[in-house]
């Protein structure tokens, strides 16, 4: 398909780049901070730290201090407000929104600077893709539409919230080549009822033969979708039956899913015989969706993503590197260990844990984005050692009721252990200290005890069971969890592609909210 050779050509050159990049990682690195400085010297913030007259690294650091998305919350409400040049010399063009697992809601300005970042990863990306299986360029492709489902409106009246697709990520010259090749991308973008919605998505994806990748965020994304089509599939058959949704009747398709359907759970091979391969999170909390999402598209191969987020790209995966690497040609990155102390991307330790620091071509600058990464080893470029990263959780996903401090990885790990399609943990003071599992499992107080043994390989956590601060474990079973955490998240504003599930809530009021039900179901 030419639409996909122009997209390989194009991405050929920002894999090459990335290439170079990982020969000399810190000049790399170096100049991309330069060139960030120097294009946006002009603006406020630029004013105010002397981009202009920064000629170090070490100068960049001692000029611009590390700040959190609270610390630039106020130069960000003069963007929206429509102050010129305040965080960039670029006009922004949009703004994002995105949050925390249940947290407030942030909007980040995008400019066509931060927008070229994206594209450099995502282009190479696909080039690296195509290029180790040509046999993807074949079909057609799904990419999450991240604004579906989301009603359109302006900060404060002025500019757009959200994309209108995710083919602009791919750049204006290719958008078009994009969105042709993603199934449904015209017909999806404009729904805004989740239920017209998910009939809609699921009929364009059972109406492609063809479909060779699936490129999503969360893996509950998709997952989701197919728990919502084995539980009634009869509107998705009607749509492919007589028509719908933009798609001409197809009573061939329909009677193709019919009979995927045959034993109550879809068999993908039999739906999409030539898909080669899914993209999605697969790391920390997301790790024991992505392994179902797995096991249902066992035919095909599994990619877990790179650490992407609204403010920036921060590493991608390529085949010839056992995890995600930097995207060094993308965002200046900085890494903070647990001392506190801050290293450059040739400084990194195997086996270690950092928060990253990130400077943006749109807009950030030593951005404190609160992930954690681990250092998985180093890949050998070209005689330059290049870390390889995995996302280890958010640097604030802790509990602590009585001085125990279980952190989001660790509690990751312990609930995998249980082998629960969800599971997710809340602190509760009352009646006594203890903490809740959340499940939808059948056998919830077995999971409770065995959740509560995994935890006690946290020394904090055994001494406080020990001498009875803490009680055991409870379990509280919740019917479809995650598609009800979806709507409920959806029904704040937030992005549909773009919702983790956590594994640790701290607010067991907030379960309450999400979850009605969830105080009348303890397991005992």
């Amino acid at each position: 398909m030419n639409k996909w050779n122009r997209l390989r050509e194009a991405g050929r050159r920002e894999l090459a780049a990335l290439h170079e990049a990982f020969r000399a990682p810190s000049q790399a690195q170096e100049k991309l901070l330069f060139d960030i400085l120097a294009r946006q010297a002009g603006s406020r913030i630029g004013t105010a730290h002397e981009f202009g007259a920064i000629e170090t690294v070490d100068a960049f650091r001692c000029n611009v201090p590390i700040r959190d998305y609270e610390a630039y919350r106020p130069f960000i409400q003069r963007v929206i407000e429509a102050e010129p040049a305040v965080l960039t010399t670029d006009e922004p063009v949009c703004f994002e929104q995105t949050g925390g697992s249940g947290g407030g809601r942030k909007l980040i300005p995008c400019t066509n600077a931060g927008l070229d970042a994206f594209r450099r990863a995502i282009l190479a990306w696909i080039a690296d893709l195509l290029d180790r299986d040509p046999a993807i360029a074949e079909g057609h492709a799904y990419f999450a539409i991240s604004p579906a489902t989301r009603s359109p409106r302006r900060a404060e009246g002025r500019l757009p919230v959200g994309l209108q697709s995710d083919a602009v990520y791919f750049g204006e010259e290719l958008s078009g080549d994009v969105a042709a090749l993603m199934t449904g991308a015209t017909s999806l973008s404009g729904i805004i009822d989740f239920g017209e919605w998910q009939t809609a998505t699921l009929a364009w994806l059972a109406a492609t033969s063809d479909l060779t990748l699936i490129s999503i965020w969360s893996p509950t994304f998709l997952s989701t979708l197919f728990d919502a089509l084995e539980r009634d599939p009869e509107p998705v058959l009607r749509a492919l039956r007589d028509g719908g949704h933009g798609l001409p009747a197809m009573p061939d398709r329909a009677a193709i899913l019919a009979a995927s359907l045959a034993s109550g759970r879809v068999d993908t091979e039999h739906l999409w015989p030539r898909l080669r391969l899914i993209s999605a999170w697969a790391d920390a909390g997301s790790a024991r969706f992505a392994a179902d999402l797995h096991r249902r598209f066992a035919h095909a191969a599994f990619q877990p993503k790179g650490l992407l987020a609204t403010e920036g790209v921060f590493t991608l995966p390529l085949h010839e590197a056992e995890f995600p690497l930097p995207a060094l040609t993308s965002t200046f990155l900085e890494f903070m260990d647990e001392d506190g102390a801050l290293h450059l991307v040739d400084a990194l330790e195997g086996g270690a844990g950092y928060q990253i620091v990130a400077t943006t071509p749109g807009g950030l600058y030593r951005y404190r984005i609160g992930d954690r990464v681990c250092c998985e080893g180093h890949f050998e470029a070209g005689g330059s050692p290049v870390p390889m990263l995995t996302f280890a959780g958010r640097v604030t996903g802790t509990c602590d009721l009585v001085g125990e401090k279980l952190e989001e990885g660790f509690v990751a790990q312990c609930l995998a252990e249980c082998h629960a399609h969800f599971a997710a943990l809340v602190p509760s003071a009352t009646p006594d200290p203890h903490y809740v599992l959340l499940t939808d499992a059948g056998n919830a107080g077995e999971l409770a005890q065995a959740a509560d043994r995994a935890l006690m390989r946290n020394p904090g956590y055994e001494d406080a069971r020990r001498i009875a601060q803490l009680g055991p474990v409870r379990a509280v079973r919740l019917d479809r969890p995650v598609e009800i955490y979806h709507e409920w998240r959806m029904a704040r504003g937030d992005r549909l592609g773009d919702v983790k599930m956590p594994v640790m809530f701290n607010d067991i009021g907030e379960i309450h909210e999400i979850w009605p039900q969830s105080r009348h179901r303890q397991v005992t």
